[in-house]
């Protein structure tokens, strides 16, 4: 893979993180309903659905983070 491919691929996947990232709040919001449909004794409710949302995000989000400073630094790119 050359250089710019390289970094086309680091750059999409970031913008990708970035659609999510704006559309994360929709998701939470459609995980918390879903998990109001998870009712429990005395009326509590489950927001694990919204948390493993959330969780999952910022897990690709660090994992994205590592990958592009990796390539960035190998490449002569970082600062």
């Amino acid at each position: 893979m050359t250089p710019a491919e390289e970094l086309a691929e680091v750059l999409s996947e970031g913008l990708d993180l970035c659609i999510r990232a704006k559309e994360l709040d929709a998701q939470v919001e459609r995980a918390i309903q879903a998990g109001m449909g998870r009712i429990f004794p005395e009326g509590t409710r489950c927001a694990t659905p919204a948390v493993w949302v959330q969780q999952q995000y910022d897990m690709d989000l660090d994992a994205w983070e590592k990958k592009a400073r990796g390539v960035m630094t190998r490449l002569g790119y970082a600062r």
